[in-house]
């Protein structure tokens, strides 16, 4: 009878185990397909949207080239006649593109471009040009001169012309 219940023992212990045992596997194979399925999303959301496929658009930055100045020189000298009185403007000016090859025709169209800027200069009006307003527009229209020069010799435009000294006496 000891043997019995020593087989009792052993077959009931190992029906008590069998149950424990399937329950960590199952925790097991639950904790698997999680990992599993945490990867996979984790896998998916780096790779992007799969429906894309041949249509990806190639990203294109235009390159900014940095600007490069010109000086003009020497300084446009202009004479007005304002109420009787004999008065002088001096003008130093800086052209600016980002274009050697349109800093190269300005400098190489360089006496047509003084030509038109000195009977520019010469027929404003005086006190207009006293204002920022006045300077703003002057300085309008000397790019639209410059520019207007540079294409009809077909050439590179500049972007801009500053004023670096600007004297009225």
């Amino acid at each position: 009878m000891a043997e019995d219940n020593k087989e009792n023992e052993e077959q009931g212990g190992a029906e008590a185990e069998a149950p424990s045992s399937k329950k960590k596997l199952i925790i097991i194979i639950a904790l698997v397909v999680v990992v599993l399925g945490v990867a996979g999303a984790v896998v998916f959301f780096m790779m992007g949207d799969s429906d894309s496929g041949d249509t990806e658009e190639e990203v294109v930055e235009e390159v900014v080239e940095p600007p490069i100045y010109l000086p003009l020189s020497p300084p446009i000298l202009s004479t007005f006649n304002v109420e009787g009185r004999q008065r002088y403007m001096q003008v130093s000016l800086s052209v600016m593109s980002r274009s050697q090859e349109a800093l190269d025709a300005v400098d190489y169209h360089m006496p047509v471009i003084r030509s038109k800027l000195n009977a520019l200069y010469g027929g404003v009006d005086f006190k207009m040009v006293q204002s920022v307003e006045g300077k703003l527009a002057l300085q309008e229209e000397t790019v639209e001169i410059v520019n207007g020069i540079l294409e009809a010799e077909g050439e590179p435009l500049v972007e801009s012309v500053y004023f670096t000294n600007f004297v009225m006496q």
